[in-house]
């Protein structure tokens, strides 16, 4: 049996690209929620540091998540944001108990 496969993706968003990132977020998140191998997608806010941003994802497999990586949505989002995040980190975990 696969094992689901992780995200989270953090970064800081400076209040200049804050409106334009969040509307470009919404895109993402709707049609990435669509994907047939995702189980979760969330996009949160740090509430001690505001300007921090994380995605939360729980994907069915790491095929899923290499296949989300590959789809226009992503892409574009990709290119959009590029210039706009401080500080990305991506962890990628797996489930331990």
């Amino acid at each position: 049996m696969d094992e689901k496969y992780y995200i989270v993706a953090k970064f800081d968003l400076p209040e200049q690209h804050k409106a334009e990132m969040l509307a470009a977020v919404k895109t993402l998140a709707e049609e990435t929620r669509k994907e047939p191998g995702c189980d979760y997608y969330l996009f949160t806010q740090d509430q001690t540091n505001p300007q921090t941003y994380s995605f939360l994802e729980c994907w069915k497999d790491e095929a899923a998540f290499l296949s989300h990586c590959q789809t226009p949505h992503f892409k574009v989002f990709g290119e959009f944001a590029q210039g706009k995040r401080e500080n990305v980190v991506l962890h990628k975990l797996k489930q331990i108990i």
